[in-house]
């Protein structure tokens, strides 16, 4: 009925206890079975894998990836959070970098019969520096808070002035910096090539003596 291992077996288990309601359950796959998945790619790159219903999207974008490396394309321009899982006539919206860096595992679905992946171009990029715990500059996505992005950062560092975060946009080659204290920044979207600072509070380390 399309449902994924673990739903099934759920499922299962459901329908055993309705019977058996004292019975201890485990249940086991001896041969998980193959399917083709197909992945539309950047460099005119699609092709068919073989995947199985224990593997997910980051399984099969590091086979992908790996391939590219071969052929000597610049991976860097390949997308890993915008991701399109076509499925049953529905679009899942895939974020690996967000799950390899917070471990939410929504972000890495399962794979199923019949699923077509879609990996893109990187198209924009925005920052962040100062005090958070992994600065450095981010693809960018649409949709995403600058309070998102500080998740994904790692979060905030021991030495952050939460009161003071400048965030720095060119529009039409102007530049123009914002100042915020966090929590006024929980609904502010990021954009593409914006620069945001965290300042850091260089007193708190400091002893009186």
């Amino acid at each position: 009925d399309g449902l994924s291992l673990t739903d099934a077996k759920l499922e299962i288990r459901k329908t055993i206890k309705e019977h058996y309601d004292h019975a201890n359950i485990t249940v086991l796959l001896k041969k998980a079975g193959l399917f083709k998945i197909k992945v539309i790619g950047p460099f005119n790159h699609s092709v068919f894998y073989t995947a199985t219903s224990f593997m997910t999207v980051h399984d099969v974008y590091q086979t992908f990836i790996a391939e590219l490396k071969k052929t000597q394309k610049n991976i860097n321009k390949v997308s890993n959070r915008h991701l399109q899982l076509q499925r049953d006539n529905q679009q899942i919206n895939v974020d690996l970098l967000l799950f390899n860096l917070t471990g939410d595992s929504s972000q890495n679905p399962l794979l199923r019969r019949g699923d077509v992946l879609e990996i893109g171009y990187i198209q924009a990029h925005s920052s962040i520096w100062g005090g958070v715990n992994r600065p450095q500059t981010y693809e960018y996505v649409h949709g995403e808070t600058i309070v998102d992005l500080i998740h994904l950062a790692g979060g905030t560092t021991s030495l952050a002035d939460k009161e003071k975060i400048d965030v720095t946009s060119f529009v039409n080659g102007e530049k123009t910096t914002r100042h915020y204290s966090i929590k006024e920044l929980a609904n502010v979207l990021v954009e593409p090539d914006y620069i945001i600072l965290v300042h850091e509070d260089n007193y708190k380390n400091r002893q009186t003596i």
